[in-house]
Formats: structure tokens, sequence, C-alpha cells
């Protein structure tokens, strides 16, 4: 009897474990339907979109950005946790690059105002 009570203990312990382990998970949120989403440009959104659906592995992609404000040093940090690698900075203007997997980090900072993927410059002569 003491095997049976015993075993059902570990058994409601082990759902219960199971069941709070299960709710701590948020889903994660669908980037589209964020503020980020409305903050990015055309190509960074197929850029988004082909990750999201295998097309393309998470790349680097140039940026630049355009923030509410000139960033302080505590929200440079942010921009760099969220995987932003800056470069050049002219008051709220920067360009910088990030893989496509950070995206939804980046653009929904809430200093982001606007992220437009960087066009290549032609080398060619003339």
């Amino acid at each position: 009897m003491k095997k049976i009570s015993a075993l059902f203990v570990l058994i409601i312990i082990t759902f219960t474990f199971a069941a709070v382990f299960a709710m701590s998970k948020a889903p994660a949120e669908d980037f589209t339907k964020t503020d980020g989403w409305k903050k990015i440009d055309l190509r960074a959104k197929g850029a988004w979109m082909d990750y999201k659906s295998g097309k393309t592995k998470s790349r680097g992609l140039e940026f630049t950005i355009k923030t509410t404000h000139r960033l302080d040093k505590s929200e440079l940090a942010d921009l760099k946790d969220a995987g932003f690698k800056k470069r050049t900075t002219i008051g709220k203007i920067m360009t910088g690059s990030a893989k496509t997997k950070n995206l939804p980090e980046v653009a929904n900072l809430e200093f982001m105002e606007a992220m437009e993927l960087a066009v290549p410059m032609s080398f060619k002569k003339r």
C-alpha cells in the first residue's frame, strides 16, 4: 500500500511540475503583428518572410536605422543586446548590421523609429 501511495504522489508531483513548466513558456509573438513590423521597410519584410518560411538561413543584413532621439549608453547597450552591430552614427541616424533572426528584437525596441535595408553601392567605372 505504501508503494502505491508513494507512486501516486510521485506522479502528481511530476504532472504538477510539467503543468507549471508548460504555462511558464509564453507563446512566441508573431512579429508581423507587432509595432516593429510597421517600422521596417518592404525589403526587410521580404528578408524576414524568406527566413521564416525556410527559403533562406539567418544572414547578416546591412541597415540604416532612425531612432526617436540620440541614444544614451544604456540604449546603445540595449541595441547591441538585441543583435544590432552599430557602425556610423549621425544624430538619430545609424548604420550597422543585424542577423535576420534578430530583426524582431531590434525593430521592437521602444526608441526605434524606422529600419531600412541598405542598398549596395555600385562600383562601376564611368
